[in-house]
């Protein structure tokens, strides 16, 4: 896949932290859509995705925001 992409966009639901490291192995970008829920955000973030599709940009930000203050990024 990666000759033909740099990242997938699966659904949040259908995805979990393994999926995502088997992705990321493959050298391809995860941005998992819609994260609109903060233990979401909070799961999504300690999975190691790229980014997020959301509702909610600024709740998304702080979830990366206090994952930089405590150096986890």
């Amino acid at each position: 896949m990666k000759t033909y992409a740099v990242g997938i966009s699966p659904n949040f639901q259908g995805i979990g932290a393994a999926y995502v490291a088997q992705v990321k192995n493959a050298g391809l970008k995860v941005m998992p859509y819609t994260v609109n829920y903060q233990v979401n955000m909070d799961k999504a973030y300690s999975w190691g995705v790229d980014g997020v599709y959301t509702n909610y940009p600024d709740r998304f930000q702080e979830v990366i925001d206090t994952n930089r203050e405590n150096g986890q990024w």
